[in-house]
């Protein structure tokens, strides 16, 4: 009787020890799942920071876009409206005194 007495006592004592196991082993899950909860609101504040920084990336590249066809339309138009001049044209119209034809 003693004997199945202590053979259950040291069963409860393993039940308990199992127990204080699983509940470590559940706390440190928890920390892990808290730590990655942290994680993830950094990487997302890093995603809404870089998306923040492409928007204005994509304005600029716009803006440059519309300068560059703005430039290319003024340089049409300089073609059309200023004909290119021949070295003896140039000359005449600048007034330059050695001319060699």
């Amino acid at each position: 009787m003693e004997e199945l007495l202590n053979q259950i006592l040291h069963e409860v004592k393993e039940i308990k020890q199992g127990q204080v196991r699983l509940e470590t082993r559940m706390d440190k899950l928890e920390q892990n799942q808290e730590q990655l909860v942290l994680r993830m609101d950094k990487l997302e504040s890093r995603m809404d920071k870089l998306e923040s920084r492409m928007d204005k990336l994509e304005s600029r590249m716009d803006k440059l876009e519309s300068r560059m066809d703005k430039l290319e339309h003024n340089q049409e138009q300089l073609a059309v409206n200023n004909p290119p001049l021949n070295d003896l044209t140039v000359c005449l119209k600048w007034g330059l005194a050695s001319v060699r034809v």
